[in-house]
C-alpha cells in the first residue's frame, strides 16, 4: 500500500496493522489508551484492548494481514485490511479513533471475501433508441419510450441560485465528522 504523505494518525494505524501481521501482540498494547474500547458488531462483542489482543492472539492461524484502503478525517481513521490464511480470508472495516496518539476506540466490521457466486442473470438488451424520430423536430427529450411503456418520474424541486441547505447534525455526522472537522 502506498500512501502520499500520511499522516500522523495514519502512520500509527500502519504500523499498528504490520506489528499485528507479524504477531507482536505484546507490542501493540502500547497503542491503546488505558480505557480502550473495541467492539465487533457483527457479533455483538466488546473488548478493552487486552481482551481485543487476547481474542487476536487465539485467532491467529498463519493469516496475513494487508491494509487495502485508509481515510483520515479529524482525530479517526478508517482502515481496510485483508486478513486471510490457506482456507479462508476476511475483509475488515476498522474505525480507529485517536486521543493522544493513542487509540481510544476501535471498531471493527468484518465480512468474509466470496467467490463470484454462480447465478444465472437473465440477459436483458437495452433497446436502442438514437434512431427515433422526435415528433416536432426539436431534440429535447434524451430517448423516447416505446409504446406501452409508462414511466413516472419524480419532479425534483428547484432550489434557487446562491441557497444552501444548512447541515443537518445527525449522529451519522457526527460520527464520521467531528465538531472540528464541520
Amino acid at each position: 500500500m502506498s500512501l502520499k504523505k500520511p499522516k500522523k494518525l495514519e502512520k500509527i494505524v500502519v504500523k499498528f496493522w504490520r506489528d499485528m501481521d507479524a504477531g507482536k501482540l505484546d507490542d501493540l498494547m502500547g497503542y491503546f489508551s488505558k480505557n480502550a474500547a473495541v467492539t465487533w458488531p457483527n457479533t455483538g462483542e466488546s473488548f478493552d484492548a487486552e481482551g481485543f489482543l487476547r481474542a487476536n492472539s487465539e485467532r491467529r492461524s498463519g493469516r496475513r494481514i494487508e491494509v487495502e484502503k485508509m481515510i483520515m478525517t479529524g482525530n479517526m481513521v478508517v482502515s481496510v485490511v485483508k486478513v486471510a490464511n490457506e482456507t479462508i480470508s476476511f475483509y475488515a472495516a476498522s474505525f480507529f479513533r485517536f486521543k493522544s496518539k493513542k487509540i481510544v476506540s476501535l471498531d471493527e466490521y468484518w465480512v468474509e471475501s466470496a467467490k463470484n457466486p454462480a447465478r444465472k442473470i437473465e440477459d436483458k438488451t437495452v433497446p436502442d433508441f438514437s434512431n427515433v424520430d422526435d415528433e416536432d423536430g426539436d431534440d429535447d427529450d434524451a430517448f423516447a419510450l416505446p409504446d406501452g411503456v409508462d414511466v413516472k418520474i419524480p419532479r425534483v424541486p428547484k432550489i434557487p441560485r446562491g441557497a444552501t441547505a444548512p447541515l443537518r447534525k445527525t449522529a451519522w455526522t457526527r460520527m464520521f465528522f467531528p465538531e472540528d472537522a464541520i
